[in-house]
């Protein structure tokens, strides 16, 4: 049972460029990363589906990035990247408001 994956994590995207139906967030979030003007936190809202984890993973990646593209984007091929896409980076912690 340890190779199971959940369906919506496969197909989770990894990049800003991926992520359909949020680009007014996802050009906010894109254009913070690129002008390094990331503020103390952010507060992803919104019903179950929405991109809110996803969208979370991906700001924490190139934010975090080794590799950083020019746009912002995450590379997805650093120790880093792949740390946060595994779940096991010190320091990026999932919080689910409705367990805690």
């Amino acid at each position: 049972m340890a190779d199971y994956l959940e369906l919506y994590k496969h197909y989770r995207p990894r990049t800003f460029q991926e992520v359909i139906g949020q680009q007014n967030v996802v050009s906010s979030l894109q254009q913070a990363v690129v002008n390094d003007k990331i503020p103390t936190a952010y507060l992803f809202v919104g019903p179950p589906g929405t991109g809110k984890t996803t969208l979370a993973k991906i700001v924490a990646k190139a934010i975090n990035c080794e590799n950083r593209h020019e746009n912002g984007e995450p590379c997805n091929e650093c120790t880093t990247c792949k740390a946060i896409d595994n779940d096991c980076q010190m320091g990026v912690t999932y919080i689910s408001m409705a367990n805690n």
